[in-house]
């Protein structure tokens, strides 16, 4: 939730902690190669999660946040807008030709926060989530920095949430 504070004004685009991890390290390593900071260009173009549940992770995330899926090829799936992806382990352990692929994680290593237009829209979304298959953990709420915030688990056990900031008087 510090990120929302501090990245607030990044509405509309969905972020994981870990992407901003890499790029402050890719940004580190440029600039301590005494790189010119105005030719570089770095975007995270997918987040992608890994499952062993490709069919139900997919449309969950359709059906819930109304992603249009772009690609879906049985095991992979892309959505148009948004730099989210859900792929098969094994199509990962293939692309990749590691098998480190097809271990399933423990914990929780990240979470995509979803920010949406309004705080109704949060207590909209998070119901959706729910009817569709996900997991409450944090019912909608409004914080002490000035957003709405849910958070739910999605079919597969990650947790995610969606937020939103309160207008202000």
């Amino acid at each position: 939730m510090l990120l929302h504070r501090i990245f607030n004004p990044l509405k509309n685009q969905t972020w994981v902690a870990g992407a901003f991890f890499l790029i402050f390290l890719c940004a580190t390593a440029d600039a301590d190669a005494g790189k010119n900071e105005s030719n570089r260009k770095i975007s995270v173009g997918a987040v992608t999660i890994l499952t062993d549940n490709f069919a139900e992770l997919v449309l969950f995330y359709k059906n819930v946040f109304g992603f249009d899926v772009v690609t879906n090829n049985g095991s992979y799936a892309n959505f148009h807008g948004v730099p989210l992806a859900i792929a098969s382990r094994q199509t990962m352990v293939e692309a990749s030709g590691d098998p480190i692929f097809a271990q399933q994680a423990t914990g929780q290593s990240f979470e995509i926060a979803f920010a949406v237009q309004s705080p109704e829209m949060v207590d909209t979304l998070f119901r959706k989530a729910i009817a569709h298959g996900g997991e409450p953990i944090r019912e909608p709420m409004d914080t002490s920095w000035g957003q709405r915030v849910a958070f739910f688990k999605d079919p597969d056990g990650n947790i995610h949430d969606i937020y939103a900031t309160i207008p202000s008087d």
